[in-house]
């Protein structure tokens, strides 16, 4: 049996969202942080809370590593940083990547809240009588 340590629901949900590898360098002078963009790639969400999200992608990433993503839910695009948590690989060459929201606006958190909410009284609605 497996303690759940998420502090945020989480629902299934099959999205395709744009990434890229994503690198800091801190200027000396200014001591100001420069995010630098790697290669675009797109991968496949798996779930998603107000907290992350679960992304396939067929690139090697690593944990720790930081990601620019953007992805839909319904009408609204969502562009966000995430940090790689965790990495899991299938026998198919595919990886899933644990990612933790970095730097969301309020209004993020709350369309993605909305889109749990909804997921959620979606699949555990009473069946009609």
């Amino acid at each position: 049996m497996t303690i759940e340590k998420r502090r945020t629901f989480r629902v299934p949900c099959q999205e395709r969202v744009t990434f890229s590898t994503c690198k800091t360098h801190t200027l000396k002078k200014s001591k100001t942080t420069q995010i630098l963009r790697g290669k675009c790639s797109t991968g496949r969400m798996l779930d998603l809370s107000v907290g992350g999200m679960q992304l396939e992608v067929k690139e090697n990433i690593n944990p720790g590593e930081l990601l620019r993503l953007v992805f839909e839910l319904g009408q609204t695009k969502i562009s966000t940083m995430a940090r790689v948590v965790h990495v899991e690989k299938n026998i198919h060459s595919r990886r899933y990547l644990g990612l933790q929201f970095l730097y969301m606006t309020k209004g993020q958190r709350q369309i993605i809240s909305d889109y749990v909410q909804k997921q959620l009284k979606n699949t555990y609605a009473p069946a009609p009588a």
